[in-house]
C-alpha cells in the first residue's frame, strides 16, 4: 500500500513538485558618485565604491550586507585628497515578482554604510585650508570615519533605458524620436545613487557632511 501512494504522487502532474533553487542578491555592487559638501568644510569630488554582497532575494523584500573598497578624490578646503578605505554596508532590498534569475539584481537599495579610511595629501601641499584649521604636515595621514544612509535604484535606470515613452515606436519619425527620447533621458536615467554620509576625522574643525549623487547597482 505504501509503494502505490509513492508510485502515484511521482507520477501524478499535482504530485510534490521541487522548488526551484533559492535566488540570491547580485553578488557585487558598486557605484561612482559626485561628492559635495554641505558643511562649513566645503569640498568637491568623486568617490568610487566596488564590493561584495549578499543576502537570501524575496520578492517582498531581502535583507543584505555587503563588504568593498571605497576610493575617494576631492578638492577643495581638505585636510586631504584622496581617501582608501572598507565600507561595510546592511540594508534591505527589493525586486519585482517576474524576475526569475538565479542572481537577481534588485530594483531598489536602501542600506547604512560605515567606512574607516585613512585620507592623505602627498603630493598636493597643505590643500590651501581655511583659518581654524590645524594641519602641519600635508604628507601626514589623516584617519577619519563616514556613517551614512543611501538609496540606489537601478529600476529608474532601467525604466528610463528600456522602458522610456517612445521606446517601441517604429518606422523613420518613430526611429527619430526613439532617439531623441533616449539622449535626452540617458543622463537622468544615470542619477540612480544617492548617499547622505557624515564625516568625522582626527583634523580639529574638519569634520563635516557630504551629499553623494552617482549611479550604481
Amino acid at each position: 500500500m505504501t509503494w502505490l501512494v509513492i508510485l502515484t504522487l511521482a507520477s501524478s502532474p499535482s504530485g510534490i513538485e521541487v522548488p526551484p533553487a533559492e535566488q540570491r542578491v547580485l553578488p557585487v555592487q558598486a557605484d561612482l558618485s559626485g561628492v559635495a559638501g554641505l558643511g562649513e568644510r566645503s569640498a568637491a569630488g568623486f568617490a568610487l565604491y566596488v564590493g561584495a554582497a549578499g543576502g537570501p532575494a524575496r520578492a517582498s523584500g531581502m535583507p543584505f550586507g555587503g563588504i568593498g573598497f571605497e576610493f575617494v578624490h576631492a578638492v577643495g578646503f581638505l585636510p586631504f585628497r584622496t581617501s582608501y578605505g572598507a565600507q561595510f554596508r546592511a540594508g534591505w532590498a527589493w525586486a519585482h515578482d517576474d524576475k526569475r534569475g538565479r542572481e537577481l539584481m534588485p530594483d531598489v537599495m536602501v542600506f547604512l554604510r560605515v567606512t574607516p579610511f585613512v585620507g592623505s595629501n602627498v603630493g598636493f601641499g597643505d590643500g590651501g585650508l581655511p583659518p581654524g584649521i590645524q594641519y602641519a604636515k600635508g604628507k601626514d595621514g589623516v584617519l577619519g570615519l563616514r556613517i551614512g544612509v543611501a538609496v540606489t535604484a537601478p529600476w529608474w535606470t532601467s525604466t528610463l533605458l528600456f522602458h522610456r515613452p517612445f521606446a517601441a515606436e517604429r518606422g523613420p519619425f518613430g526611429e527619430l524620436i526613439n532617439v531623441l527620447s533616449s539622449l535626452l533621458l540617458a543622463p537622468f536615467a544615470l542619477l540612480n545613487h544617492v548617499e547622505l554620509v557624515g564625516e568625522l576625522i582626527d583634523v580639529p574643525n574638519a569634520s563635516t557632511i557630504t551629499l553623494r549623487l552617482g549611479c550604481g547597482f
